[in-house]
């Protein structure tokens, strides 16, 4: 503007993460730059007979409206720098949490996890506790204030990776480097969110016009790090036990290790970028019993960004991440044999292209792709020679010492399909302003799952389960005389995959008013969620899961991983 006059038709250029974008302002002087990546950027705003002004280091952050204004002057210089701070409040701000940015995320001494950074977003209440990264083979299972643990979100780069089957958690693992941004929502959500639960909204980074990388190793073993610090005594002394206690050994980290490497550039400057990483978290505890469990977490990332025009823009990105574990559940109630191996890669593709229609309509559709899945496979097998499970609730075998010495074996298979579509459209009537936010989603996701259990897959259930009470029949199917008499129900359990479909429709429309300092917001959300139990063939008489030869890491002390396949049509044949 110019001594408080609007400016129509001033050109504006924004310049930072990618290609240069254009704008010009509207017959009310505005002007508006959208879906852009996390980053610092410059503006310059240019219009004939006036100076040129450039505002640099306009810090964008996700989800967060930045507004500047700028004021031109009649020719005196040829360019005028604005050295003013970016602004921080949004006015039209609705939702509450926090973001933590790529500096905050290399600096904070933290583990190197999103669970471990929302300890540090207030109003998020998390039971665990990560002590330098020894707990980041497992999620946390966070909440916000007034919801519950199942109505947590997930979205990377805009794609919900939400474990549908188990609501609240996440279908996959992170690779903590591959991160620009994360923001942690807390409450206050966006119509475009489907929960009201805590929200991690994760943005990997880019390639840019530049070429940049970073690598990392770091290492942690319980002779000390490079032999230099020790690990911290539990504190525990045995004067401290009650009468007929026993003492024990607590758990404590045996190595942690994380390496890995991100870079990015340009492949054609101002048109095409590339991007990619590779990490690996490599954790082994000791449990009180002296077993091992390892977990190793491995993450591939790529991502290209292009600009076919000044107008659309135009992202593919692939990420998988595997995890596998070697002594799942060691403890001191766990034998080996009752430890499970696991493995469980997650791959996820996603295609979006964004159009800006001038300065008030935006669009962007998006398709993504989520293939995953994992197997569980007791150390000590789920075959016919197993001892029968006599345990109340089934599935695992309790000798007479109360030590658990074999368990069950399967895994499942959830691929989801998404489509999604969203839209922002900007108008005024009289003095309210108006952003309205528009979308829609089809997202499907299947679960086919297969179990196997020890001992001819038979095993019972007690409590208020009413069954069969023939001590005789009991017995003829392997259970124990002594436990016959009190079991109520003999469950046999034919293993085959039994397709689960379930599909989530969603349409929202959100108008958000400004007036002054006022802010209103008004909006409306269409849902309609459908679960189909597809049927599914089981032979008779099916094989038992085939046992793959043993897959062994090297320098492994917890035993070799070995893969369970479950069914020719199951997805997680390793």
């Amino acid at each position: 503007k110019r001594q408080g006059e609007l400016l129509p038709g001033a050109t504006v250029e924004l310049t930072g993460m990618g290609a240069p974008r254009y704008q010009v302002a509207d017959s009310t002087g505005q002007f508006r730059f959208l879906g852009l990546d996390p980053g610092r950027y410059t503006v310059t705003a240019s219009l004939d007979g006036f100076s040129t002004v450039e505002q640099p280091n306009i810090d964008i952050r996700v989800a967060l409206n930045t507004r500047i204004d700028l004021q031109l002057f009649p020719a005196i210089e040829e360019v005028i720098s604005v050295t003013a701070e970016s602004p921080l409040l949004d006015k039209r701000k609705l939702a509450a949490g926090t973001r933590v940015s790529q500096v905050e995320l290399e600096t904070i001494p933290t583990a190197r996890d999103p669970w471990a950074i929302a300890n540090q977003a207030a109003g998020v209440l998390n039971p665990d506790v990560n002590v330098g990264g020894s707990s980041s083979g497992m999620q946390s299972w966070v909440r916000g204030q007034g919801t519950s643990l199942n109505t947590g979100d997930y979205i990377l780069d805009g794609v919900q990776v939400t474990d549908m089957l188990w609501p609240g958690g996440s279908a996959t693992y992170f690779d903590f480097d591959q991160f620009e941004e994360i923001q942690i929502t807390t409450g206050g959500n966006d119509l475009a969110k489907n929960t009201a639960g805590v929200s991690f909204n994760l943005v990997t980074k880019r390639g840019t016009n530049e070429f940049r990388g970073s690598a990392r190793f770091l290492l942690t073993d319980d002779a000390g790090y490079f032999g230099v610090l020790e690990q911290a005594d539990s504190g525990f002394d045995d004067s401290e036990l009650g009468p007929g206690q026993e003492g024990f050994v607590p758990n404590n980290a045996d190595r942690i290790q994380d390496i890995g490497f991100e870079a990015g550039g340009p492949a054609w400057s101002d048109r095409v970028w590339l991007w990619g990483s590779w990490g690996q978290n490599d954790i082994t505890i000791v449990s009180g019993s002296g077993q091992k469990e390892r977990t190793v977490l491995e993450f591939v990332g790529l991502k290209l960004n292009a600009q076919l025009s000044r107008n659309n823009s135009f992202v593919a990105s692939y990420n998988n991440s595997n995890k596998t574990v070697a002594g799942r559940l060691a403890g001191v109630l766990n034998d080996a044999s009752a430890t499970w191996n696991q493995r469980g890669p997650t791959g996820i593709t996603k295609i979006e292209d964004s159009h800006v229609f001038g300065s008030s309509l935006f669009l962007s559709g998006q398709y993504s792709y989520r293939e995953g899945g994992f197997s569980l496979l007791a150390q000590g097998g789920c075959g016919p020679d197993q001892p029968a499970v006599p345990f109340p609730g089934g599935e695992m075998n309790v000798d007479a010492n109360g030590y658990t010495t074999n368990n069950e074996c399967g895994g499942r298979d959830y691929p989801q399909t998404e489509w999604k579509l969203d839209g922002s459209y900007f108008f005024s009537t009289a003095s309210l302003n108006h952003e309205l936010k528009f979308g829609g989603r089809i997202r499907e996701t299947s679960n086919e799952s297969a179990w196997s259990f020890p001992g001819r897959n038979i095993f019972h259930y007690d409590g208020s389960f009413a069954g069969v009470q023939d001590p005789e029949f009991l017995a003829s199917l392997g259970l124990p005389p002594e436990r016959a008499g009190d079991a109520h129900m003999v469950y046999a359990y034919r293993q085959g995959p039994a397709p689960q479909v379930s599909t989530y429709d969603s349409l929202w429309i959100q108008d958000t008013m400004t007036m002054g300092p006022w802010t209103f917001n008004v909006g409306l959300r269409y849902d309609l969620q459908d679960v189909e139990n597809r049927p599914g063939n089981v032979d008779a008489n099916p094989a038992f899961p085939e046992i793959m030869p043993p897959l062994v890491f090297e320098g492994n002390d917890a035993g070799g991983l070995q893969w369970v396949s479950l069914s020719p049509r199951l997805g997680v044949t390793y």
